[in-house]
């Protein structure tokens, strides 16, 4: 759970082929979070592994998703106020009867999702993004190391991760 919550500087996140479930919070507060590509294994989406992904404008869920959680996706948080909000700039594009339900649920725009795109996660997305300087490589012994000791009972592990520069000044 919360795996990459309160993550303001993620952009870009491909998981990985062997993901059946996102964890609650996994994402959540995630504000730069504008691309999350899902493979067709997924089967279930914990609440609030979404909530707060401001910059989250389309999400394409695969057939193969049978549970969504509570609150999900499609709530962001208002900057001035730190108040929840409807994202009414988001469209899901799915199949699966529980996603729709939620969509339908929550008044989110929905689409259906085509059937040549339905083992992708978007129809613009031809490869898995690049990993670039900032993104943590989970083969990188020293960052394994730091895992020791810590209590951890889960780890979810993405393919890819792209991160925001900061911007000096």
């Amino acid at each position: 759970d919360s795996a990459f919550e309160g993550c303001a500087s993620l952009e870009q996140a491909a998981l990985p082929g062997t993901l059946t479930t996102i964890r609650s919070k996994a994402f959540s507060g995630c504000t730069a979070l504008s691309e999350i590509l899902f493979p067709n294994t997924v089967t279930a989406i914990g609440a609030n592994a979404f909530y707060g992904c401001n910059a989250l404008t389309e999400i394409y869920l695969p057939d193969t998703l049978m549970t969504i959680g509570a609150d999900a996706v499609g709530w962001k948080l208002e900057p001035e106020t730190n108040q929840r909000v409807k994202n009414d700039a988001l469209t899901m594009y799915c199949n699966s009867k529980p996603a729709m339900s939620y969509a339908e649920t929550l008044g989110i725009r929905r689409e259906a999702l085509p059937d040549a795109e339905n083992t992708k996660p978007a129809p613009e997305v031809t490869e898995q993004p690049k990993h670039k300087s900032g993104s943590i490589l989970f083969s990188d012994p020293a960052y394994r190391a730091g895992l020791i000791g810590t209590g951890l009972s889960s780890l979810l592990v993405l393919s890819a991760l792209i991160f925001r520069k900061k911007r000096k000044g």
